[in-house]
């Protein structure tokens, strides 16, 4: 069964929190809808590539800006690379994850 969130991006939010809308589901793919509300497929990359163009800890003003075009989850956490420039709609899509058989 699929799920899709959508969230209201400000310029440079690049954190997005999902624990709310995760509880039993897995991020099947981050789409950017702008003014045509046409859905933008943003890939996914592991975490290692993503945290080579910055760390985690690194202050929000020294995040690259731009048009978002790779993700990566981390726990209920949601990263985005470039930090958005513009405000734009992020749509989440999310499927149920399996349940594992012992």
């Amino acid at each position: 069964m699929r799920k899709i969130v959508t969230r209201n991006l400000k310029v440079g939010q690049w954190r997005i929190q999902l624990s709310h809308e995760i509880g039993g589901h897995e991020v099947e793919g981050v789409f950017l809808k702008g003014n045509r509300n046409r859905p933008w497929p943003i890939i996914q990359v592991s975490e290692e590539e993503f945290f080579k163009r910055f760390p985690a800890d690194q202050p929000d003003e020294s995040v690259l800006r731009g048009i978002p075009s790779m993700w990566v989850q981390r726990g209920s956490l949601l990263y985005l690379w470039p930090s958005p420039a513009h405000e734009w709609t992020l749509e989440i899509r999310m499927i149920k994850r399996e349940k594992e058989v012992a």
